[in-house]
Parts: structure tokens; C-alpha cells; sequence
């Protein structure tokens, strides 16, 4: 792997690149950022015998993963490597056996997607303070007649606590107030294989049997943060609206750049980190968005027995949304950074930086429900594709 695909890959050069065509860095290095990945349930995501027919990878290296590799954080910031079936044949990419560097060729890139270990990186503390809940939220789910069109719910400005509040699990975030100065519309389903294919004309989705669900009404998944993007562009486009990110590419390989502040842009867009938990909240403070039982709300190992599900399967929550928990996780707009230990105001996220990371939320069907609460936080890096990954759209309200 050359430095100049590493940098692709990871967002950032190597620490020490002898140039951009030289190699990337030690085997240690690639074996923890393609290998490495900490896998929550304790097992092994990548059984050769069930990589996707096509993909060409040496199966040597897939037998022998380096499962919470030493030098990778152990912090919410998970290194991974995920694996989906190419839309094309793809290069074979074989991992040597001298353990020493290997080859990817760029006609691989497009069914292959990595984040390596963020060095040095910690685990997204906080210190604690905010302010007590704000119960009083009011949402308007007449989705036939909102602004933003059919489908959406309306979320009104609030202030609320985010993190680590009484009502979730401790997972030593803290608690912050945030406040949110404008209504938002969030979409009442995370965006279907059958809504991306119409708009965009191709279905990147791994798991387009579904369980036996029709696949038009299951989520769209194994998208990278740039395609959910370019979704959202699309839809913005088609309504005449402000498109909230600048692309280039097309299909699959495409890259976006966020144009404005969120909360001015006009358009559809991704939820910022403290919308999507606003929203997921609604006012409350359950443990699941809508629900103090999982089971209620969403499909986690403990109950989607058979993978993925049709959105809308379950109950929703105070606001009209499904799945918010569980079935697949969703993008955000932000980068990744510790939360802030006082209270803030329509908040961002990280300005882009070395090895930057993007926050995803909600869990997926292929997790327990610890990581299906309205409060865990999760991220990767932009590229990051998987059978579990999907997304949801929103829009500022032009009142």
C-alpha cells in the first residue's frame, strides 16, 4: 500500500511517509488498521468462509485477525475493516505472509474500505455538568403536511442534557446542556434501498434480501459518509432547494466537503450529533429511543434473529421516528471530539484534522442493545462502509 492510498484510506498520511509513492508503513501498522478491529460482541466479524465471492482477498490474512490489537485505542473510537460485495469484479489483494507490507491495487478501493488506529486516541470523556431535562418538547407528526415533505417529523427547538443522564448507562461521557435555537424536520425512517435506488440510480446494499423483507422498504446500508451525502444533495436539488455539501464523483465514488452551517442551510441534509440525540430523545430520557425495553423500539441481537428489518416494524418514539435504535447505525454531519464540559448552543462538531473520524449513532441488528441507546456514541472514518451502516435525512425548518 502506497502512502498516497493510505492517506486516502485514513484521511491523513503516515506518520512517517518516505514519499507518496513509497510504502505506508510498517506490517504491524496495516495488520492493526486492516485486522485489528475490536469486535463488541467478542468474536470475530471476518470468517474466511464467509467473505463475499468476488472481493479477492487472501484468505490467509482474514484467518489470522489481530483482534484488539495492542496499539489501537480501546476507546469508542473502533478500528475497523469491513468487507461487501463489489459491484465489479474486484483486483485480488493479497496480505503476504512475511508480514512485512502489501499491495492494494486502486480497482480494489471500491469494495474495500479501511480506518486504521487513530493514535494516541482516547476515549471521549467528559466532565460532568448541564442542566436538568427538558421534558417539555412538543412535536408536530403530521408527516403529510410538513415543509419538508411527506415522511418527516417536526422537532422543535429544546434544551436538553446530553451524554451520560440518569436514565442511561455509564459510559463516562459526562453530562452537557445543549440547546438547540431552531425547529428541524428528521426523516420518520432511516432512508430505504428503495428511495436511494430511485434517486441515485445504483443500491450499494449488502443485504438486499433482507431477511425476506421486500428490500424497497429496508434500509439502505454499506454506503460510506460521502454517499449519504450526496443523497441528501440530491433530494435538495430536486426541490429546488440549497444543497448543504459540495461533491465531486459520482456513484459510489464520490467525495463531499460540508459547504455551511448546518442549521443555515436550507436543504436536506445529515442530523448534526446533538439533532439526532435531541431527536432520539424527544423529551425523554429512556434508555431507547422511545422505550426502556430494547425489545419495544429496536432490532438488536436480541431479537432480530434473522438480520435486518423493514423500517417502521417497531414501535417509534415520542416524536414519530423508528428505529432510531437498532436495525442499522446512522451517519451524522459531525467529526468526532470530546464533548465539551459546559453547555453549548447548536453545536457542530470538530473542525476535519488528522485521522479524522465521523460520528455514527443508534447500533444495528448485528449488535446488543448497549450500543442501541439514544446516549452511545460511535465513529470511523468517512470511507467506512458496512452491511450495518445506513442513514437518515433532515432539514431545518424555514420557519
Amino acid at each position: 500500500m502506497t502512502a498516497q492510498v493510505w492517506a486516502h484510506l485514513r484521511g491523513c498520511p503516515p506518520g512517517e511517509p518516505p514519499g507518496p509513492g513509497g510504502p505506508s508503513e510498517s506490517w504491524r501498522a496495516v495488520e492493526a488498521g486492516v485486522l485489528g478491529i475490536p469486535h463488541p460482541l467478542g468474536s470475530p466479524l471476518l470468517d474466511p468462509a464467509k467473505v463475499p465471492p468476488g472481493l479477492g482477498l487472501g484468505r490467509r490474512g482474514l484467518a489470522e485477525p489481530g483482534w484488539g490489537h495492542p496499539s489501537c485505542s480501546r476507546g469508542p473510537v473502533h478500528d475497523r475493516a469491513e468487507f461487501r460485495r463489489p459491484a465489479a469484479p474486484a483486483t485480488v489483494l493479497s496480505l503476504p505472509s512475511s508480514g512485512l507490507e502489501f499491495l492494494m491495487l486502486t480497482a480494489a478501493l471500491a469494495s474495500l474500505s479501511v480506518t486504521a488506529c487513530a493514535p494516541g486516541a482516547a476515549a471521549d470523556l467528559a466532565s460532568p455538568g448541564g442542566t436538568e431535562q427538558n421534558p417539555d418538547t412538543v412535536v408536530d407528526t403530521n408527516n403529510s403536511s410538513t415543509d419538508a415533505g411527506a415522511g418527516f417529523a417536526k422537532v422543535p427547538a429544546s434544551t436538553f442534557d446530553m451524554g451520560s443522564t440518569p436514565g442511561q448507562p455509564d459510559y463516562g461521557y459526562g453530562v452537557h446542556s445543549v440547546t438547540l435555537t431552531h425547529d428541524y424536520y428528521v426523516g420518520v425512517t432511516e432512508v430505504t434501498q428503495g428511495e436511494f435506488q430511485a434517486v441515485m440510480g445504483y443500491n450499494p446494499s449488502y443485504f438486499t434480501d433482507c431477511a425476506g423483507f421486500d428490500p424497497d422498504n429496508c434500509p439502505v446500508e454499506s454506503l460510506n459518509w460521502h454517499e449519504s451525502a450526496a443523497y441528501s444533495n440530491a433530494l435538495s436539488n430536486a426541490a429546488g432547494l440549497q444543497e448543504c455539501y459540495t461533491c465531486t464523483g459520482s456513484g459510489a465514488i464520490i467525495t463531499c466537503t460540508v459547504t455551511s452551517n448546518p442549521y443555515d442551510c436550507t436543504g436536506y441534509r445529515l442530523l448534526t450529533e446533538a439533532e439526532w440525540e435531541g431527536a432520539a430523545r424527544c423529551g425523554t430520557d429512556t434508555e431507547y429511543a422511545g422505550s426502556n425495553t430494547s425489545a419495544d423500539v429496536a432490532w438488536t441481537t436480541e431479537n432480530a434473529y434473522s438480520g435486518m428489518h423493514a423500517g417502521a416494524d417497531l414501535n417509534p418514539n415520542t416524536c414519530g421516528l423508528y428505529d432510531m435504535s437498532g436495525n442499522v447505525w446512522e451517519w451524522t454531519q459531525d467529526w468526532f471530539e470530546n464533548y465539551p464540559t459546559g453547555g453549548v448552543t447548536d453545536p457542530v462538531g470538530a473542525e476535519n484534522g488528522c485521522m479524522p473520524y465521523r460520528i455514527y449513532r443508534g447500533g444495528g441488528s448485528n449488535n446488543n442493545a448497549y450500543y442501541a441507546t439514544v446516549s452511545y456514541r460511535h465513529s470511523v472514518a468517512p470511507l467506512f462502509r458496512s452491511g450495518y451502516n445506513g442513514f437518515r435525512v433532515a432539514r431545518s425548518s424555514p420557519d
